[in-house]
């Protein structure tokens, strides 16, 4: 961003600090226990609601008058149908969206006003990189793939959020950003605007019935202890193989005890092996290559010496369909195809488990998923920086008290949930989340989906891939580095 904008948002931001301090009293409030105790302990401890505990907490936005100003959006569909919706139709997650919007545009008078570019990954990241190369500030926010967004933040096409004036970063509604901040700079928005961000996390579904079928109790139990771990998975799945088509061949028409996609997204970041660390100012590749190695022995032997589990061999193929046609017991994909999928298929009870630890050393389960972030053009005029930052605080804060208890409370863990063990999972999944710096940054040069690329070499030679592979990791490293280097530089940082 240019020094002019850099020093005008400042001083807006120094305004907005003396009239809202970063911590108010209602956010320690809803830092403390719900419980509150009577003197005695003549009476049980009061539970507050925890939905109106979510509503009390102050936004510390100030009251302005924007005059019908226009939040203008550039998304597609699966974007926008996570942010936005036209009118109540009585579906739970649509009619919170009508209203969170009602109340922040009456509060401000503004709205958003959302543009549907019904572009592909590739198609939308170029038009959002034409549109600020040639100055047009007609979008103050854009939607788009992780990693291909963040190979235009190298090149400093986007601002970064912690020049804005009103985002308060303290604030629960703000989720992944300490997680995508390097040298002080985050330029992928992963608020709670958007529920995207629990929509693309990673899970495991499981078909109950076929479970039973083979005599295999849900490892629940497993879960909750916090010993559910790789080799957890893989005993409870290896052996379950079934030729449906009798040709004595292994082919897409049998059932499997697992499928997954070949890139196996966010499995590393579950097993505790970060690729690409931040530490402080440097960036660097980080490995436990004796770990990685281990890793991938395993995963090879599971995946493509055992009957019972395959990679789908097709990118971005997770086997729903196989899942949904009884052809897997366990697939992999993000919590969200449960409210967009499988709750249209009839008779199909399934289990929800979070992805695996490596092994229970392992002190917590980790979530990691793909997300489709949004940024904020540097094209925008000067001027429009200041209503942005208001609207999209404002936006986030209210999505965080309707629209996300909505969609997870109601959605996912009430309507489309079939045991209350999914339910408790899905707690501990959310719990679990987070934002891979080294999935969004990597861009492809790095190890963090890498076991593909190590399998169709005809085995699990981690070792050997991680020393062929290493100084192109490295170079990415670099150069990742070097660009916030210039970039913080450019902000006076």
């Amino acid at each position: 961003m240019h020094k002019t904008v850099t020093k005008i948002l400042t001083l807006l931001l120094v305004c907005v600090t003396v009239i809202t301090p970063l911590t108010s009293c209602s956010e320690d409030a809803a830092n403390k226990t719900t419980e509150n105790t009577v003197s005695g302990d003549t009476q049980p401890p009061q539970k507050i609601d925890p939905l109106a505990e979510r509503k009390s907490i102050d936004d510390r936005l100030p009251e302005k008058n924007l005059d019908g100003y226009e939040l203008r959006v550039h998304a597609r569909d699966n974007e926008i149908d996570t942010i936005f919706a036209e009118e109540e139709v009585g579906e739970p997650v649509n009619d919170a969206l009508v209203r969170m919007h009602r109340s922040v545009d009456e509060r401000f008078n503004a709205a958003m006003k959302i543009y549907n570019s019904e572009l592909g990954d590739h198609d939308q990241v170029n038009e959002i990189k034409k549109l600020v190369t040639s100055g047009d500030g007609t979008y103050n926010l854009a939607a788009g793939h992780d990693v291909l967004l963040s190979v235009l933040t190298l090149e400093n096409y986007f601002v970064n959020i912690y020049n804005l004036p009103y985002q308060n970063f303290n604030q629960p509604w703000w989720s992944g950003v300490d997680d995508l901040t390097f040298m002080g700079q985050c330029y992928l928005i992963t608020s709670d605007m958007s529920y995207q961000g629990i929509k693309g996390a990673k899970v495991l579904f499981i078909n109950k019935d076929i479970m039973e079928d083979y005599g295999i109790e849900m490892p629940y139990q497993q879960v909750f202890d916090g010993k559910w771990t790789l080799d957890s998975l893989i005993a409870i799945s290896k052996d379950i193989y079934e030729d449906l088509n009798g040709n004595n061949e292994a082919d897409e028409e049998d059932l499997y005890g697992l499928l997954t996609e070949p890139e196996m997204y966010g499995y590393l970041d579950s097993f505790d092996l970060d690729t690409l660390v931040r530490d402080g100012d440097t960036l660097h590749v980080n490995f436990d290559l004796n770990k990685f190695n281990n890793i991938v022995t395993k995963m090879y032997q599971y995946l493509c010496e055992s009957k019972g589990a395959k990679t789908t061999g097709v990118g971005n193929d997770f086997g729903m369909e196989e899942f949904m046609n009884r052809k897997t017991m366990i697939f992999h994909e993000n919590v969200g195809v449960a409210v967009n999928h499988l709750r249209f298929v009839e008779n199909l009870d399934y289990g929800i488990l979070p992805m695996p630890k490596w092994d229970e050393k392992q002190e917590t389960y980790k979530t990691a998923g793909t997300f489709y972030p949004f940024v904020i053009p540097s094209s925008l005029d000067e001027s429009e920086y200041e209503n942005t930052s208001l609207l999209l605080e404002a936006y986030s804060a209210e999505s965080y008290k309707q629209v996300l208890p909505a969609y997870f409370e109601i959605a996912l863990k009430q309507k489309y949930t079939t045991d209350n063990e999914s339910m408790r999972v899905l707690d501990i999944v959310k719990e679990a989340q987070f934002v891979s710096f080294a999935y969004a940054y990597e861009y492809g040069q790095g190890f963090n989906i890498c076991m593909n690329n190590i399998f169709n070499t005809g085995g699990p030679n981690g070792a050997s891939y991680y020393e062929k592979n290493v100084k192109r990791a490295a170079k990415q490293a670099e150069k990742v580095q070097k660009a916030f280097e210039k970039m913080a530089e450019e902000q006076g940082l």
